[in-house]
């Protein structure tokens, strides 16, 4: 089975873990999500709010809007047909 999530690169034979490289995506990563950003191996805030019902919900009821299908006003009555042109 495998892992669920970003994979993570493990250092072969000859490579070494550069030193504080765990620390340094730590601090990149908390500034990373405190703009809002995707962070790799952590839930994206971002997709997870798009997904709720509530979104879905607000999108639906602005559409709806949008378009005049929740209560739209029907369409005015057509004018009296009157004479196409008059004498002078």
């Amino acid at each position: 089975m495998t892992a669920r999530g970003i994979p993570r690169q493990q250092p072969g034979p000859g490579r070494a873990v550069p030193a504080g490289g765990a620390a340094l995506f730590e601090q990149l990563a908390r500034e990373w999500e405190a703009r809002g950003a995707t962070v790799p191996g952590r839930p994206d805030p971002l997709w997870e709010r798009l997904i709720t019902y509530a979104h879905f919900q607000r999108e639906t009821d602005a559409t709806l809007r949008s378009l005049r299908l929740d209560g739209a006003e029907p369409p005015p009555d057509p004018a009296p047909a009157g004479p196409r042109w008059t004498r002078a």
